[in-house]
């Protein structure tokens, strides 16, 4: 018997996956918020009057080594009514495809996933 699979180790696997998603759903809510708190102080100038410009004038510079660099946010797209119109009826056409039998699929590889029962 390989003790890595005893239920002990098992049991142990699972609840230490339960901790680590607890821990990646609170961290990025921080980050999430931290990026709120230097987005704002960016905005009011705060970071400007506080630390110096970056070495190219794009960002700040925290310590010799370290440069805090704004990047562009993601292209938002904004589409026409026609567009819009003919996504719906995509959409449509692939729902009937899928409960018609037309349309196949694969199954990508499975993964495990963790959850904390309720109650």
């Amino acid at each position: 018997m390989d003790p890595r699979f005893s239920a002990n180790a098992l049991t142990s696997c699972i609840s230490r996956l339960l901790e680590v998603k607890q821990q990646q759903e609170l961290l990025a809510t921080e980050q999430k918020e931290l990026n709120e708190q230097l987005r704002l102080a960016h905005l009011r100038g705060d970071l400007r009057q506080t630390l110096p410009a970056g070495k190219d004038g794009n960002g700040y510079q925290i310590t010799p080594d370290l440069l805090l660099n704004r990047r562009q946010g993601r292209k938002q797209w904004s589409y026409s009514i026609d567009c819009k119109e003919i996504e719906c009826q995509l959409k449509a056409r692939q729902r009937y495809e899928q409960q018609s039998g037309l349309a196949s699929y694969s199954l990508s590889a499975a993964f495990w996933e963790v959850r904390a029962s309720k109650g």
